[in-house]
């Protein structure tokens, strides 16, 4: 629809500000991400050098990951971000299942789940992506 130059379009309806507004959100959503590993990696490599006395809490930590999973499945619900939270989830389950050595897993005897939840996560989203043309 053209308008005259006088008039604008109201920013929900620009294309432009949709793609900028996208564009922040996604900056953001790395940006958190990059802090939350950061700090879990410092955390992490202080417990491991027996610099930081974390207790038995440390075996549910990966359990944050869960959370973020779900929050990403349940916010916009699209495929995309569908096959990113049951991604996060698997992976959080996994660690913690790994850490508190539930059924004799540990990172040694268990490292193959990681493929099969990333194949399985790129196996979703390029079948979401082939029936609904989005993400």
């Amino acid at each position: 629809m053209q308008h005259p130059p006088s008039v604008q379009e109201p920013a929900s309806e620009n294309p432009d500000w949709r793609h900028k507004k996208r564009q922040a959100q996604h900056m953001a959503h790395h940006l958190a991400l990059g802090i939350f590993l950061l700090l879990f990696g410092a955390l992490a490599l202080l417990k491991q050098q027996d610099l930081l006395y974390i207790g038995p809490l440390w075996h549910f930590a990966p359990l944050v990951l869960v959370a973020l999973g779900m929050a990403k499945m349940l916010a916009q619900p699209t495929p995309g971000r569908l096959a990113d939270g049951l991604f996060m989830i698997c992976i959080g389950v996994w660690l913690s299942a790994c850490l508190m050595r539930y059924a004799g897993l540990s990172f040694a005897n268990s490292w193959p789940v990681v493929l099969i939840a990333v194949g399985a996560k790129m196996l979703i989203q390029a079948l979401a992506g082939f029936f609904t043309n989005k993400d």
